[in-house]
């Protein structure tokens, strides 16, 4: 396995990291401080899986509970932003867990990616997500779409739907097309939506700093 030190998905990781850790003293509010800790867990991810490669070990247990770990942080995100329906998004967080760890030790196993996890997670949250939006429109909370804190909801949305439709196919003649030069379909794919996922964090970050720097 050839091992990139500064690939283009950690690098993005790495710009959010250090771009949320300059601002954070900016942000005294629980929804920023969430987005810092899934920024950091990410960081750390890239840190230990880079090390993990550089010294040829396997990475699927790292990756794995980062997927569990990453998924659970973003439905707290979504029950601090979101008030009504805490209760549902309460009992989807614990059944994504619950799922996570049964296919852990009854499944796929640790032994390599859980795909199931990773896909079931992305189902869950943007079930959740249609649920929470369309009830705004039922409401005719049309406000509620115009909020930075909606943006920050959308983030994990781009990253999560073409990744788990890639992984449900399991092609492995799709993650490995060359699509250009040397790059793979998976690599153009796992950078772009990385750069839409992270792009959105940023921009949040962004129109959270004005709002409080106008107020």
């Amino acid at each position: 396995m050839s091992f990139e030190i500064l690939n283009p998905t950690r690098l993005l990781v790495f710009i959010t990291f250090f771009v949320c850790l300059i601002v954070r003293h900016r942000h005294k509010n629980k929804a920023f401080e969430l987005v810092f800790i899934i920024v950091s867990i990410s960081a750390a991810n890239e840190i230990l899986t880079a090390a993990l490669s550089y010294r040829h070990h396997a990475t699927y247990v790292l990756n794995n509970l980062y997927v569990m770990v990453h998924g659970w942080m973003w439905f707290r995100v979504m029950r601090h932003l979101v008030l009504r329906w805490r209760k549902l998004q309460l009992s989807v967080s614990i059944a994504l867990l619950v799922f996570g760890i049964g296919n852990f030790f009854i499944g796929e196993g640790m032994q390599h990616f859980a795909f199931f996890n990773f896909i079931v997670g992305s189902i869950l949250y943007v079930a959740t997500f249609l649920y929470v939006a369309f009830g705004a429109l039922l409401e005719d909370d049309f406000l509620f779409f115009k909020r930075r804190e909606f943006l920050l909801l959308l983030a994990p949305i781009p990253y999560y739907l073409p990744m788990s439709m890639v992984f449900g196919f399991g092609s492995k003649e799709l993650h490995s097309m060359i699509v250009f030069g040397h790059i793979t379909f998976y690599m153009a794919l796992i950078t772009f939506v990385n750069c839409l996922y992270y792009g959105l964090i940023l921009l949040y970050t962004h129109l959270d700093n004005k709002y409080r720097h106008n107020t």
